[in-house]
């Protein structure tokens, strides 16, 4: 039976619940939750008291030593560590909840009833264990609008950073364990502005240098038990008594571990030296600015935290602001109204794709119906993808209607090519088997820029991008 709606109060350091309607009982409660909860301490659950009297229950939650999230941000800015250990912890939460007999629906993910105790990993969240009653959203919504909310107020994240964090809560490759590991990466760059709209080219060069390629695990195994025996027979064998004798073995052991990096490194019997791509750093210019535009990243984090929510994530609304000039001249206003009402259904993904926010979505839907000249090429050996749209995915199917062979390690929505004012960025979808840009795995749902001639390898898969537009 559903009780309906209910409600907190609070009293120095208790917190009250009540039901709205009705008397709450001891039927209206989750069977196995209840026991576990009233003879176990769960970890990251506020503790919780039961007041019995005849039938009816009075559910209690005490919440001495600890402040509540809502009154904390009110005195305090947040930093991203703070935010990084709330958000693991609500996490661990909802994903242990079987392992305690627990539903992941009742626990209540809102700033008022999330607690923070002195230690930073210290964070205890309300559980509701009732059957039934009014409940405004499901967890992961709750969730993710807690995880918006609270990333406009963290003072120490790049605005990179902000926007693959924000837009990945709308993204269909969301999961409680993939924004655990995006979470990860992030907070291992936090002042760095590496993860979005990178230009690596303007970082590093790449010069082709020979050099001996690395030897079998069994060859190092060898070698380097051979190299140990030696030193071992020098320093048990040769006299050590006098320093003269000491500094011999010293010298001889030098020699053994030369040898040993000649043999890796310099020279092996029967093997030639081959060509690799190096990355070396360019000399640093004085009084250059940086060649990176962050103009777009500023701008767009801005429009992020301006809004809402439901806004952001629904789609409740569209800026007026959104009308890119280039598409003016294309289509009028009534042209570009009715493309976007006919490509609407168009647009919803039956796969796991990265989605784009308004502004993009609506140039992407123009676009797309009014097709652009060819901005480049992606190479499978001979075989050709000519790159129009602004927006361009590619996966494994696309990839064998292409070319006549399978492509098992390449996933079916592997990677997102972008051109912005000609600018061609790409980036992983969170594929499988991962990508690699000229030899470097690049980070999953984070834009790095292309050049002419740049590699690209999805899984084990070479494609090559060239700006030879036909």
């Amino acid at each position: 039976m559903n009780i309906g709606p209910i409600e907190f109060s609070s009293e120095e350091d208790i917190i009250k619940l009540k039901c709205t309607n009705v008397d709450l009982k001891i039927q209206d409660l989750e069977s196995l939750a209840y026991k576990m909860l009233d003879h176990n301490d769960i970890p990251q659950l506020l503790p919780i008291n039961f007041n019995k009297k005849n039938h009816q229950v009075n559910i209690e939650y005490n919440k001495k030593g600890y402040i509540s999230l809502s009154e904390y941000l009110e005195k305090n800015t947040i930093e991203y560590s703070r935010f990084y250990e709330i958000s693991l912890a609500i996490i661990n939460a909802i994903k242990s909840a079987p392992n305690y007999l627990l539903n992941k629906e009742k626990f209540i993910l809102d700033q008022s009833k999330i607690y923070l105790g002195k230690l930073m990993s210290d964070v205890r969240i309300l559980y509701v264990p009732i059957n039934e009653y009014d409940s405004k959203e499901n967890v992961e919504i709750s969730f993710k609008r807690l995880m918006f909310d609270l990333l406009k107020n963290v003072k120490d994240i790049s605005n990179s950073n902000f926007i693959t964090l924000t837009e990945f809560l709308k993204d269909d490759n969301f999961t409680l364990d993939n924004f655990r590991k995006l979470l990860v990466d992030v907070s291992q760059g936090i002042n760095t502005i590496t993860n979005s709209y990178i230009d690596e080219n303007e970082k590093v060069d790449y010069k082709t240098v020979k050099e001996l390629p690395a030897p079998s695990r069994k060859e190092k195994l060898y070698s380097s038990l051979i190299a140990a025996i030696l030193i071992a027979i020098i320093w048990s064998q040769l006299p050590t008594g006098t320093d003269l004798q000491l500094a011999i073995a010293f010298l001889l052991t030098v020699g053994v571990l030369a040898l040993l990096y000649v043999y890796f490194k310099v020279w092996r019997p029967g093997v030639e030296k081959i060509e690799v791509k190096k990355k070396t750093k360019p000399k640093k210019q004085k009084n250059v600015e940086p060649s990176i535009d962050l103009s777009p990243l500023d701008s767009k984090a801005e429009q992020i935290r301006e809004k809402d929510f439901d806004s952001f994530y629904f789609n409740t609304e569209i800026e007026a602001s959104v009308e890119p000039k280039e598409l003016k001249s294309e289509v009028t206003e009534n042209e570009t109204e009715q493309s976007l009402v006919e490509t609407e259904d168009s647009f919803v993904l039956s796969d796991k794709t990265t989605l784009l926010d308004d502004e993009e979505e609506l140039k992407r839907n123009v676009k797309m119906n009014t097709l652009s000249e060819s901005y480049g090429n992606l190479y499978v050996g001979e075989s050709r993808i000519t790159l129009q749209n602004d927006f361009e995915l590619i996966g494994r199917e696309r990839l064998e209607q292409m070319v006549s062979k399978e492509f098992p390690t390449v996933s079916n929505k592997h990677l997102e090519v972008k051109n912005e004012e000609n600018n061609i960025f790409v980036r992983d979808l969170g594929s499988s088997n991962g990508t690699k840009k000229n030899g470097e795995s690049i980070k999953p749902l984070t834009f790095y820029k292309l050049s002419d001639g740049d590699e690209l390898t999805l899984g084990n898969t070479l494609v090559v991008f060239k700006v030879d537009v036909m």
